[in-house]
């Protein structure tokens, strides 16, 4: 029992450098990670398509998802009208439930908000019409928060 508060230092001692090696992988419960987002970003925009682990992912993902399509997509890979829709998408799934965002500096669409510019500055007729669609969703979101 004498080396039960050092195991217990020790196992938290490992946890903290684990999580100080590799922030983007640590989470609090529910949440998910940079690169659980991420890999599903790049699921869903190579496959056009998406399973309900995905849309979980990005529902609790917040901002987060914004982050990762940034870090994922190239702009040749998002100036691609299918990549652009599935891109939306997921934007917009990101902000669809406010509660189900683990983080709550990620409930707000600052990135999310910022890429839609950057978007609309690229694109023109229809996409450009989507791009403002979902700008629009996520303004009217934080609307109605307030």
């Amino acid at each position: 029992m004498k080396n039960s508060p050092l195991f217990v230092l020790t196992i938290l001692f490992a946890a903290l450098t684990a999580c100080a090696q590799a922030p983007h992988d640590c989470r609090p419960d529910g949440a998910y990670s940079l690169n659980d987002v991420r890999k599903a970003v790049r699921s869903v925009v190579m496959s056009h398509s998406y399973s309900g682990s995905e849309e979980k992912a990005f529902n609790r993902a917040g901002d987060l998802v914004s982050i990762a399509i940034l870090q994922t997509l190239s702009d040749r890979e998002m100036a691609s009208p299918q990549a652009l829709q599935q891109v939306l998408f997921v934007i917009r799934t990101g902000f669809a439930c406010d509660r189900c965002v683990a983080e709550a500096s990620d409930r707000e669409p600052r990135v999310a908000l910022l890429l839609l510019d950057s978007l609309r500055n690229r694109t023109v007729g229809e996409a450009r019409s989507d791009v403002d669609e979902t700008r629009r969703f996520l303004l009217r979101r934080e609307n109605t928060k307030e």
